[in-house]
């Protein structure tokens, strides 16, 4: 049996891989990653989609599809549910605007995928693109 792996997904890093690459990473490690995304995280996702899509409604239907079949892979967290590790994470983290994604990883032990910079030295591991699948092939050794 393949060991299960927790990461908590950024919006630097969802972004960054774009939503084709995202889902597919998702599909790939199905059965031995859980992925997670706090509620901030997906508000900034969906705003940089609204952006880039306001002029081409044909892309923004696809977008809207695709968001539906990739809530299926993602296990999405009510910022509410994190507030009890308000405190701690804030003072872990230099920008409190990403207070969501540490007390989340703190919560549940596990890394954070992002792609900026905003968590290192908050206590949690961070992995990026570059790393993620040499880490994942690792986790899933029995």
């Amino acid at each position: 049996m393949k060991s299960r792996i927790s990461i908590v997904i950024d919006a630097s890093a969802f972004i960054a891989l774009g939503l084709d690459k995202t889902l597919k990473l998702a599909v790939a490690h199905d059965e031995s990653v859980i992925f997670y995304v706090t509620q901030k995280s997906l508000s900034e996702i969906e705003n940089y989609y609204e952006k880039r899509t306001k002029e081409d409604r044909r892309l923004k239907e696809k977008l809207k599809k695709e968001m539906n079949y990739w809530s299926e892979f993602f296990i999405f967290i009510n910022d509410s549910e994190l507030k009890p590790f308000a405190n701690e994470a804030k003072k872990r983290i230099h920008d409190h605007n990403d207070w969501q994604e540490v007390a989340l990883a703190l919560n549940l032990g596990c890394a954070i995928l992002t792609e900026d910079c905003d968590f290192l030295g908050a206590g949690v591991p961070t992995w990026t693109r570059a790393t993620i699948n040499h880490g994942l092939g690792r986790g899933q050794r029995t």
